[in-house]
């Protein structure tokens, strides 16, 4: 098998003008396949890594989203007092209940565009809750004052949320006094104001949320069937890293769009590699026929100029994923989509992953495979009198 392999990768650079059309166009598959892939795992990861396990969120019983959800003062001030809440060292418990709005603002890059912003209204215990949130530039807005934090993302993606900006929120002005880093989860995509303000502005009697902890898995389990049994609250408990879990339906769409335009390139470049091993069996009749002279087997001729396709592809993928890598790293900065629980603008970055460039390899592979099989099997089915005659 030594001879017949040597002779077929060997050939890969006498056929330069294919060789490099083949590399180009399982490449770009590749390099599009990687991008879209990392698209996705950007944003999923952005959903998965938000939230504690320690924590539970509390809706409206039949509420997907802190939007569609709705909690009385009352209802709150029944559930806070619960034993299976966690109580912080000054005593208090853990919880806190949070309004979740919804505004329209203008993109930075474009101010004749514009998208749904979430404004989060929130107090001291909301960072208790999430120590991941940090403020990085400027100071934390004051309580019972007109002004509000945003996350770093948003700052970049929207005008009005930059520091020292101002947002104008149902006629009043808010000051934008800091920026936050939510360490790359849901809370970037948000601003932050004291949660009396805000729901005095918005004219709201009650909350969309509470998030509270739980001493341990077995208080949290209590207090879950305690809240779905009571039919006087009308609400539900939920562990607050599958709520997020749940709400990566934006992700699963960029996947499904990433495998439609793989599956569509792919078969392109499966024709690609079928072309180019068909122009490579029709131009080395003489040497196939002088190796079934020389005893080398049908199989031998079959394995030999399927691995060239494999290593052509291999090389080809190896190229698409460099490129795609290349391309991500030019963009560096925060993307944004769309949450269709929410319908606001969800801030998250590209992520590359060592099973996303395995993926990418693995894909490039089974192209050259697939696409170099049949030229390699009409190369090895040819009669040595037939390949000797048409040399």
């Amino acid at each position: 098998m030594a001879i017949p392999l040597k002779v077929n990768l060997r050939s890969l650079l006498v056929r330069r003008t294919s060789t490099l059309l083949t590399l180009a166009g399982i490449g770009l598959v590749v390099m599009v396949f990687v991008i879209m892939t990392s698209l996705a795992a950007g944003l999923t990861s952005t959903f998965r890594s938000t939230g504690d396990r320690r924590n539970l969120i509390v809706l409206r019983a039949a509420a997907t989203s802190e939007l569609e959800s709705y909690i009385g003062r009352q209802a709150t001030a029944i559930i806070t007092t619960l034993p299976e809440v966690e109580r912080g060292e000054d005593g208090q418990p853990l919880a806190v209940a949070e309004a979740f709005l919804v505004i329209n603002q203008p993109r930075r890059d474009d101010p004749t565009r514009s998208a749904n912003v979430i404004l989060r209204g929130v107090s001291q215990a909301s960072f208790t809750l999430r120590p991941e949130v940090r403020i990085t530039e400027g100071r934390l807005f004051r309580p019972g004052v007109d002004e509000v934090i945003a996350s770093r993302g948003m700052a970049h993606r929207f005008v009005g949320c930059g520091l020292g900006e101002r947002l104008s929120l149902r006629g009043r002005v808010f000051e934008v006094v800091g920026l936050f880093d939510g360490a790359r989860t849901a809370w970037d995509s948000e601003v932050w104001g004291d949660v009396t303000v805000l729901s005095d502005v918005y004219r709201r009697r009650g909350y969309s949320s509470l998030t509270l902890r739980c001493s341990d898995p077995f208080a949290q389990a209590r207090l879950i069937r305690r809240l779905a049994d009571d039919r006087r609250l009308n609400l539900k408990a939920l562990n607050q890293a599958d709520h997020f879990e749940q709400q990566t339906e934006s992700a699963a769409m960029l996947k499904t769009l990433a495998v439609i335009l793989t599956v569509v390139l792919s078969v392109g470049a499966c024709f690609s590699v079928a072309n180019s091993m068909y122009a490579a069996v029709s131009s080395r009749t003489r040497e196939i026929g002088t190796l079934r002279a020389l005893g080398f087997p049908r199989w031998g001729i079959l394995v030999a100029f399927v691995v060239e396709s494999l290593v052509l592809s291999l090389i080809a993928g190896a190229a698409g994923v460099a490129m795609g890598g290349i391309v991500l790293t030019l963009f560096t900065g925060t993307m944004g989509t769309s949450n269709w629980r929410t319908f606001a603008e969800v801030a998250f970055s590209f992520r590359l992953t060592p099973g996303i460039a395995a993926a990418g390899l693995a894909l490039s592979a089974a192209t050259g495979v697939i696409g170099g099989f049949l030229p390699a099997r009409l190369a090895a089915r040819m009669p040595i009198t037939q390949a000797l005659h048409e040399a």
